[in-house]
């Protein structure tokens, strides 16, 4: 995605020192603006993963390319959450990664989380805050498809009919 300024400042922080709310830091988006996507994605993926598994629509799309012609079948729900979680582990050390799989894919409290992990909620919050950063820049810049905004990546179309129905 490219990053212009208006599209930087609505989700920057207006009291942020890294870019002073205008969410561009040397023409990358700054921190702030990361952990913002960062929340906006994860909100959506907290939303495919509890979906109900009877309610789960599922996409037909045409593939018109080549000779044969036939329609596959799509889970844009469970693609998007297995992208989400694919992006953190590319981004994540393996101690990163077990703090986000322990606070944000399963969901823990973070008294709890910090007891598993045995570390105090100062240095948990820490490293969430460097979770959100860096997985939330992950998703920003990613290419071609990034998660980010989750709206255009759940609604986007490829060329051919589609249909959708509940299973």
């Amino acid at each position: 995605m490219n990053w212009t300024p208006e599209g930087a400042a609505e989700l920057a922080r207006y009291d942020c020192r890294g870019c002073g709310g205008s969410g561009l830091a040397s023409g990358e988006p700054c921190a702030c603006v990361c952990r913002r996507v960062f929340q906006v994605c994860y909100r959506r993926f907290r939303v495919c993963a509890e979906a109900d598994a009877f309610a789960r629509v599922v996409t037909f799309r045409e593939n018109r390319r080549g000779v044969e012609r036939h329609l596959m079948w799509i889970r844009r729900n469970e693609d998007y959450c297995a992208d989400f979680e694919a992006s953190a582990r590319r981004v994540l050390s393996p101690q990163l990664y077990r703090v986000f799989r322990l606070c944000h894919v399963l969901g823990a409290a973070t008294d709890l989380a910090a007891r598993r992990l045995s570390m105090s909620r100062s240095v948990l919050y820490d490293m969430v805050a460097e979770i959100e950063e860096r997985v939330g820049r992950e998703l920003a810049l990613m290419q071609p498809y990034s998660p980010y905004p989750p709206q255009a990546y759940l609604g986007s179309t490829a060329r051919g009919a589609q249909r959708a129905c509940a299973l």
